[in-house]
């Protein structure tokens, strides 16, 4: 009976320790995004820094997007094309490539390529700026690490990923026109037809409102873990691989739950 009891309490012990922690968290997590949007008085971002951000994020993020998307839409066409075997149903299959990649498959390639790309590169640089004490020095000096380094990153992904999620949708779009015209002998100006007959803005629309919450999940993400790094050798690589696995999981977890409450 004892022994059970020791058990129980240890148990119950455990429990408590990790709902502390799980609130900490969250708490914490809760008044970063409060002192970002709510900056109070003073100007909100470094507007220089900003620009600089973006053009980065956005022009070096093309190949990678576009790639990634080019490779999705081929492997869609093929595969939807292997189902309907033996049926004229072209432009159905056009409806398939088209349909999967504004709604979904765009949107989410992005968001996780760049949940790789410039989550583990913000969380990085953070990280390493506050374990060699260079967010100290900031403050030290009346620079506001908010203002000087967290909102233009932050605003600078909201900016981006939108637009990186327009251009995956245009190379999927033509990952599936080559599939469907150099391999399975479809006509160009076909496919071109059909894709253009089943394009609607609230197509692009659920997309669109996709990437702005993967970009928030992204830029929050990965700030809050590059500023609150481990104080140690292995800080920068352990708020890196936090950043991209938090950021993914949630990027996965949101996409539902966006697709639920949209029409």
């Amino acid at each position: 009976m004892s022994e059970e009891r020791s058990v129980l309490v240890k148990l119950c012990d455990s429990v408590g320790k990790h709902s502390l922690v799980f609130f900490q968290n969250t708490g914490q997590r809760a008044v970063f995004f409060a002192e970002v949007f709510f900056p109070g008085k003073g100007p909100f971002m470094n507007l220089k820094v900003f620009l600089v951000l973006f053009a980065q994020y956005l022009f070096y993020s093309l190949p990678l997007v576009g790639m990634t998307a080019v490779c999705a839409g081929m492997v869609l066409a093929l595969q939807s094309g292997k189902s309907m075997h033996g049926f004229d149903v072209s432009s159905i299959q056009v409806e398939l490539v088209v349909f999967a990649i504004l709604r979904e498959l765009g949107p989410i390639l992005a968001g996780l390529m760049m949940a790789g790309r410039l989550g583990a590169s913000i969380a990085s640089e953070l990280s390493s700026m506050t374990i060699t004490d260079q967010i100290n020095a900031l403050v030290s000096v009346a620079v506001s690490p908010l203002y000087y380094l967290v909102r233009p990153k932050i605003v600078a992904v909201l900016c981006s990923l939108p637009l990186l999620t327009l251009f995956s949708d245009v190379m999927g779009i033509f990952g599936g026109y080559i599939t469907c015209v150099l391999k399975q002998g479809m006509h160009g100006p076909q496919y071109l037809g059909c894709a253009l007959d089943i394009i609607h803005w609230a197509d692009i629309e659920i997309g669109l409102c996709k990437s702005v919450v993967f970009a928030l999940v992204i830029a929050f993400v990965s700030c809050y873990e590059g500023l609150n790094a481990p104080s140690s050798a292995l800080g920068v690589g352990v708020s890196a691989q936090r950043s991209v696995v938090i950021s993914s999981l949630l990027i996965l977890f949101t996409n539902y739950w966006v697709t639920f409450f949209l029409p």
